[in-house]
């Protein structure tokens, strides 16, 4: 699923063992997006009631947004 993809993927790294790997670390796209959105919702000095509900569904719309125009 697209929202479990990482944010800031990595190809072949080298690892702490000096092996050359595929993978990622860090956010996935959920937890970023959400995160881009929450930062935004406290900048903007809004009653700070269910934030972080609020910033998960944003998320959520925005990556269902961004499925849609993948399957077109």
């Amino acid at each position: 699923m697209n929202a479990n993809q990482p944010a800031f993927p990595i190809h072949d790294f080298v690892n702490g063992n000096g092996d050359v790997q595929t993978g990622s670390i860090g956010l996935t796209k959920r937890e970023y997006f959400a995160a881009m959105a929450m930062q935004g919702i406290l900048s903007s000095n809004l009653e700070w009631i269910n934030v972080a509900v609020s910033s998960v569904d944003f998320a959520d719309a925005l990556i269902s947004e961004l499925e849609k125009d993948s399957k077109q």
